[in-house]
């Protein structure tokens, strides 16, 4: 997946297409923990490769199961199959929204293709438009969610005029569950159990599962009826995508099991079952589908019958399917799957023939055929000589007598008339009992005569008939023939009397009899309607086996076992688990193991405390005295995330029934493991832990809380980076009256959250709580420390000015943790908390605290030199065992310094410097200046650092920092090895908090994107050099085209990974600081830029400023050099009045409004001194560079209140840009935008600095510019002419405003006329080329080209000028100002109506809907010229859509009718 993202530039975007991707991805490390490296390294890969999403750009969805520290019943929409009604089939969904596709794209086709037919189309939006362009299959230029900032304004104007409601979400929130519920433990169980079987990549376990449900089914009895919905759709579908022929075959007999349990609950979800009955029943399957569907017969037998005809028909087409002719050789392995599958399927019948009922006539039938078949496979061939068929205990003469005892059991479920008992009266009024006896005497007497076996059943059979028909209509059709052909068979095949020598002389008949005894003596009973010997025989020959005696009649017609028999045998047919079931009822918390469990001694290692965790998770499961709970002990001990989910649930369950002594004895070692070296993983759960009871148990109810330290759970709470939790718990160790020691960690996590406003408050209230309790104040004169702070931007956030000393007294609670510098510090107010740290330093060298400080806003700030000079200055006090700060050991402090003069070092490109920094923190070595390369060996495997516990733990920063040095000394091997290492680093800690959400772990998400991209760097560099190299290659390997090919694959990755990042100057620099590895200052200009205004925003303006001055440096440019117009020869004559009078700036002003040429008539000696400065910058692509950068400089020159030196750079700049983009050969569309760019900030920033109305000296610099701006070939140029129109506008009013004198009417009407019709020329051609990034101010464009018609509209060519620009206007971007139009019907100009009525009519003829309603309500208004303009245009309009305007004016009356009330007409006619 990683190779094809990188090969196919498809980074990002997966995330965002496939919305389940990340979230499947993100399962993946918490269930391979124990996974080999090479298999977890290839997922860290793939992540990084992918690219760090933005958290907030990725849907988070709504809890459902264990999640954080609850746990929440799961919603409809996070289940798989659907468990309402009958079926689950897919959902519909897809085809839902294929079909609101289709009809978007219809609207989209007419609206740019055709205008006819569209009266009754609903005028599509610009979502709806970009929706269906996004679902045509062309890939967005930009990740960003505004991709479509470029498509047309116009398709965007009806939304912002109708502001459509946004529909809310139909779905409930997550309900939390609560041990006090009554079925929270089966609940949090069967969820649980149901994702695992969800999950087709865990089918392995899908086994254990179902044994885990049943047992929980068992447990709770019809209790469990709630939980079907959960547990049968899921069932049924893993049934139906499971590849596994065992596993199927478990699931189908574990819902027979569960049928037998909820009985008649399972009725809703008979059709899915009989889905699955119907789709396997020709499989390998069939055995368990017959127990299925005889257990569902029991359970639901009268809905049941609906789903006969299914089965009837499935179990014909199995009898049709046998083929004979394959049977010659019986024992072979066709002829005994066959004989197989038809005993299935004739005991199967005999199971549900309570139910069969009609349908029996269907099945007997086919039952003599298979007979016949049996005896006589062959039937064309003719016999000279009477056989016997078939052979004697072989596999068809099995399957024949179960086949007739089959027809036997369904004959007597045929129903008797007890009200007839005459002897000679039919007592069945069904055919089917002489259907059954002309075949089988056909079968006994023919020349293919039954075995002894078959015979004997056979004749079972008829004795059957005998009692179904009667003796009357027996004996006068049956009787003799009967008789003859039995007496006959049983001559035939050998069958005499036997008979046993009781005494000396005497013999005695035994008290079995032939054939012909038994046959008759059923007859005799039945004439004398007598039953007793229909009993006895009825009873014996149930009893005994057709292998025990040759005169046995077998099971013929005794083998009914009947529905009420069958519900009696399921307890012994019932799961191996069910004797468990009454063990675990009885079974009681065996507290003692549990205790071995959480025993924390003799634990060190990180292994040690994973193994720790796996043991007593489990354990809480086995001794939870929940049954469901305890179901899941043994799927947990296999799949750890199960016990890890069910954790709290468990610990919860174990909680009640420890006492006082054991509960103080496990909160204890809970305490030892957070303050142990366990993994972060570990920490999240407990931590869930803490919070589950927390919100669950009060401490003063029957069950009390943990009682662990509050501000041990906020500790907790930072390392686990749940930063929610963690000011949850630190505002309420702040109430508890500890707020000294909250306040810096409170703005850190405020900060972290995104809540700077919060941050800031909590540092309001403690300088109020101090000033309250008489300490200093942390706010005084801001001028008093202005003076004493040489580098303070004038931009910089200042919260404070000045500070006092140290010691505040004996202030409480806030004794000796009053640290304002460090409050500052984390608010980001770098340069206060630096000048703050500065002065403790000079007062105290040798304080750890101000040292660190220091060096973070010296990061921050972009100061890396001055992080190197005071690391050299005062190693000695970090080094020092007895370094410790206020809150850090010693060690922790020292790593801390050298993390961050690795950082500085390695921005400063400081090699040497960076191999000492990163070497001692991946080797933990504490000395300045001794250095051991990293070796393979340093790098330590997770398997090897419990028995190296003498070796340094890990460290990701160093081994980062040594690949980046690896790779820039090109050393590739030591460069991956410590890539792995990196990723190993980060290995637990990312995991654990990927597994809790992914917002946590992005951190980490954008470190494993970093190692990812530094193996890209390796592997392009690797390319580079062979390239390089004199190494004779293939011609198709040897052009430098495919090494640029490359590059430019590479950096098109990065853009996109970095379009996809969190808009953050934090991850921005990292990433952009990784890369420049093997990028220049020339490369990636636009993502430089971006950075420091990111910066800026985040108010590190010293950064800011150093990210783009670094790149001009590293360029060799000067900031007051020629390439930036600093020092330009004044011969040269550039400026922006060139060849206008500057003593006359009205007539200068004229000119540049009707359209003179403004550009500069550029000559040799200006192309001459353009190409000076091309090759002084080294090329013109260079050239633009270096201008785009400077560019941006002047912008943070101005965002930094240095406003003056900006605009004076700025119009340098301007000269500049213009004469090198005039003078190159060809022109480029960058540089003709970055021209365009300058001259509109120009003027924008004139117009800034300018306080009152705008003077002609000033308008006419404006205008210059904005005309020049407009001049430029750019094709979308809408900045332009909406600034060059608004400037014009705003002019013609201000002259209207300010000259009052008559004298000056006519000329002064002049300059209006022209700086209007300006001002229209503008609006429109801004409207026509506006897209929807602009579309407010395109809006706005609409609005003040109304006002140019309505107020000035009378003035000459005005008017004319308009109606000439709407050719080039659509109409749908009038739609965004329709009440406008609609408002001035009535204006009695003839000149605006000229305009104003032929836009309307043209706007009703194409979208009649949008005037409808509007032109309805103007028809009953009270003014006569607005309704008799109104009922102008609705004529027109029902000249274009006649019938559309009749409904709507019929809906409107009718609506109007109903809204007044018959007694409100009473009243108007009483009183009128």
């Amino acid at each position: 997946l990683g190779k094809i993202a990188f090969g196919t530039t498809y980074v990002v975007r997966p995330y965002l297409d496939y919305p389940q991707l990340l979230t499947q991805a993100s399962g993946i490390l918490p269930t391979t923990k124990r996974a080999s490296w090479d298999l977890r390294r290839e997922v860290f890969r793939t992540f990084g490769i992918l690219g760090a999403l933005d958290p907030d750009r990725f849907g988070s969805r709504r809890k459902g199961g264990g999640k954080g520290g609850g746990y929440f019943v799961e919603l409809e929409d996070e289940k798989g199959p659907s468990t309402g009604g009958a079926r689950f089939p897919a959902t519909n969904s897809s085809l839902k929204r294929m079909s609101e596709f289709n009809m978007m794209r219809d609207q989209f086709s007419t609206i740019s293709t055709s205008s006819a037919h569209l009266d009754s189309r609903v005028i599509p939006s610009g979502t709806q438009i970009k929706q269906a362009q996004e679902h045509g299959g062309s890939h967005p230029k930009s990740i960003y969610k505004d991709s479509d900032n470029d498509e047309p304004a116009h398709l965007y104007m009806y939304e912002q005029y109708a502001m459509t409601a946004q529909p809310l979400s139909q779905l409930s929130p997550a309900r939390r569950l609560s041990p006090s519920d009554e079925v929270f433990y089966p609940t949090v169980a069967v969820q649980a159990l149901m994702r695992i079987l969800k999950d087709s990549s865990l089918s392995n376990l899908h086994g254990m599962v179902m044994k885990a449900v049943m047992f929980i089914f068992n447990a709770l009895g019809l209790k469990s009826v709630p939980f079907l919905k959960n547990i049968v759709p899921h069932i049924l579908a893993t049934v139906k995508n499971c590849g596994q022929h065992g596993l199927r075959e478990a699931l189908l007999q574990q819902v027979a099991n569960l049928s037998a349990i909820v009985r008649e609950h399972l009725r809703p979800y008979l059709p899915a079952i009989f889905d699955v009955v119907e789709e396997f029943w020709f499989t390998r399957h069939l055995s368990a589908l017959c127990s299925l569907v005889e257990r569902v017969a029991t359970a639901v037998p009268d809905d049941f019958r609906a789903y006969v005809p299914l089965l009837v028909r499935q179990v014909l087409a199995s009898i049709e399917a046998i083929d004979m002719t394959e049977w010659s050789n019986n024992n072979s392995a066709s002829s005994g799957a066959d004989i197989e599958r038809m005993e299935l399927i004739l005991k199967h019948i005999q199971g549900i023939k309570g139910v069969l009922g009609e349908y029996v006539h269907l099945v007997v039938p086919a039952l003599m055929k298979l007979t016949d078949l049996l005896i006589n496979p062959d039937q064309d061939d003719k016999y000279t000589r009477i056989q016997i068929l078939p052979p004697s205990g072989s596999g068809r003469s099995k399957l024949a007598v179960e086949t007739i005892e089959t027809l036997s059991i369904l004959l007597q479920t045929i129903e008797l008339n007890p009200i007839l008992l005459v002897d000679t009266s039919v007592k069945s009024n069904s055919a089917l009992p002489a259907g059954v006896v002309q075949p089988f005497l056909r079968m006994l007497g023919g020349n293919v005569r039954p075995n002894k076996e078959v015979g004997n059943a056979i004749i079972g059979c008829l004795c059957i008939c005998v009692r179904q028909l009667g003796t009357g209509r027996w004996v006068s059709f049956y009787h003799k023939s009967t008789r003859a052909v039995i007496t006959e068979w049983q001559t035939e095949v050998g069958i005499e009397r036997l008979q046993e020598e009781q005494g000396p002389g005497e013999m005695i008949e035994t008290d079995r009899h032939l054939p012909i005894d038994i046959y008759d003596e059923v007859v005799n009973e039945i004439t004398l309607n007598s039953g007793a010997r229909w009993d006895m025989w009825n009873s014996s020959a149930g009893s005994e086996d057709v292998s025990g005696s040759d005169f046995s009649l077998g099971r013929s017609g005794a083998s009914e076992v009947s529905l009420n028999r069958m519900v009696d045998s399921l307890k012994s047919d019932a799961p191996s688990i069910q004797p468990v079931l009454q063990q675990v009822n009885v079974q009681r918390t065996n507290i003692s193991n549990l205790q071995k469990a959480w025993d924390v001694s003799q634990r060190s290692t990180r292994e040690d405390w994973d193994e720790w965790m796996r043991r007593f998770s489990v354990q809480l499961l086995r001794e939870a005295p929940s049954p469901a709970l305890r179901a899941c002990a043994e799927l947990a001990q296999a799949y750890q995330p199960l016990a890890r989910e069910l954790f709290s649930a468990a610990f919860v369950c174990c909680w009640g029934e420890l006492t006082e002594q054991y509960r103080s004895n496990l909160v204890y070692s809970l305490e030892v493991v957070f303050s142990a070296d366990a993994s972060l993983e570990i920490l999240q759960l407990l931590l869930n832990l803490a919070e589950f009871m927390e919100h669950d148990f009060d401490s003063k109810g029957s069950v009390p809380g943990l009682s662990i330290d509050i501000s041990v759970l906020a500790d907790l709470a930072l390392r686990c980076r749940a930063y929610a939790r963690a000011l949850h718990y630190k505002e309420r160790e702040y109430i508890m009256g500890r707020g000294g020691s909250c306040v810096e960690q409170l703005i850190d996590i405020n900060k972290k959250l995104d809540l700077p406003e919060a941050a800031l408050g909590v540092l309001k209230a403690a300088k109020i709580e101090i000033e309250r309790r008489g300490g200093q104040s942390l706010v005084s004169s801001h001028n008093q420390r202005a003076d004493s702070r040489p580098d303070k931007s004038p931009m910089a956030y200042s919260v404070i000015s000045t500070y006092g000393d140290d010691e505040v007294g004996d202030k409480g609670s806030w004794e000796g943790h009053v640290h304002y510098e460090a409050w500052l510090s984390k608010l980001g107010a770098w340069a206060e908390a630096l000048s703050m740290y500065e002065e403790k330093l000079r007062q105290n060298p040798n304080d750890v605290d101000s040292i660190l400080g220091c060096m973070q806003c010296y990061d921050a700030r972009g100061s890396w030199q001055n992080t190197l000079d005071l690391a050299v200055s005062s190693w000695g006090a970090l080094s020092g065992d007895h370094a410790r700060s206020r809150k850090k050991s010693s060690a922790d402090n020292y790593k801390q310094a050298l993390k961050f003069c690795a950082q500085s070092a390695w921005r400063l490109g400081k090699w040497d410097e960076l191999e000492t920094y990163s070497s001692q923190l991946v080797q933990g070595y504490r000395g300045s200046h001794n250095y051991t390369q990293l070796q393979s060996s340093d790098i330590i495997s997770p398997s090897k650092e419990s028995r190296a516990t003498n070796l340094p733990k890990l460290d990701y920063d160093g081994a980062f920092y040594c690949a980046v040095l690896h790779i820039h000394r090109a050393e590739w091997d030591e460069a991956a090895k410590s890539i792995d290492a990196a990723r190993k680093a980060m290995d637990s800690r990312f995991t654990a908090l990927l597994a809790e959400s992914y917002k946590r772990a992005y951190p980490s998400m954008v470190a494993a994107q970093e190692l990812s991209e530094l193996e890209e760097i390796i592997s392009f560099r690797q390319s580079e050099m062979r390239t390089n190299s004199g190494i004779k290659l293939h011609a198709a390997n040897r052009h430098e085209e495919k090494q640029a090919r490359q590059r430019e694959h590479l950096l098109d990755v990065w853009r996109q990974r970095l379009d996809g990042c969190r808009v953050d100057a934090e991850v921005h620099s990292s990433i952009l600081a990784v890369r420049s590895l093997v990028l220049g200052p020339t490369d990636e200009v636009d993502a430089t830029i971006t950075l420091s205004a990111l910066s800026r925003q985040a108010e590190a303006y010293q950064l800011a400023e150093r990210t783009l001055l670094d790149p001009l440096g590293r360029m060799g440019c000067s900031l007051n050099s020629p390439v930036f117009g600093v020092g330009i020869p004044s011969n040269l004559g550039l400026g922006l009045t060139l060849g206008l009078s500057a003593n006359h700036p009205g007539e200068a002003m004229e000119r540049i409004v009707n359209g003179d040429n403004v550009q500069m008539n550029y000559r040799p000696h200006h192309e001459q001194f353009s190409k000076q400065l091309f090759n002084e910058a080294g090329g013109e692509e260079r050239l633009f560079i270096q201008h785009k950068l400077y560019f941006a400089y002047i912008k943070h020159l101005w965002a930094t209140d240095r406003k003056e030196e900006a605009m004076t750079r700025l119009g340098l700049l301007c000269k500049v840009v213009d004469l090198t983009t005039q003078c190159v050969g060809h022109k480029k569309a960058q540089n003709e935008l970055l021209r365009v760019s300058c001259w509109l900030r120009y003027g924008d920033w004139k117009i800034a600095l300018c306080r009152s109305t705008l003077t002609d000296s000033l308008a006419t610099d404006v205008l210059l510019s904005y005309k020049r701006a407009t001049d430029a070939d750019v094709p979308n140029n809408y900045r332009a002419w909406h600034s060059w129109a608004l400037i014009n506008f705003r002019l013609a009013e201000q002259i209207r405003g300010n000259d009052k004198s008559s004298s000056s009417v006519t000329k002064s009407s002049t300059i209006v006329r022209s700086h209007v019709i300006a001002a229209v020329k503008g609006f429109v051609r801004a409207i026509s080329v506006g897209t929807k990034r602009w579309s407010a101010s395109v809006q706005q464009d609409m609005l003040n080209l109304l006002s140019c018609l309505f107020k000035y509209g009378e003035l000459q060519d005005v008017a004319s000028t308009i109606n000439d620009g709407l050719g080039s206007i659509k109409l749908e971007a009038w739609l965004g100002v329709l009440p406008q139009l609609l408002a001035r019907i009535h204006i009695k100009s003839p000149a605006v109506r000229s305009v104003l009525h032929p836009l309307l009519v043209r706007l009703g003829a194409k979208h009649p809907q949008a005037l409808m309603y509007p032109l309805s309500v103007l028809l009953k208004s009270p003014v006569v010229d607005r309704k008799l303009a109104a009922e102008s245009l609705m004529n027109s309009l029902k000249a274009q859509s006649n019938a559309l305007v009749e409904e709507a004016l019929m809906v409107s009356s009718e609506l109007i009718r109903v809204a007044i009330l018959w007694l409100e007409l009473w009243h108007e006619g009483l009183e009128d």
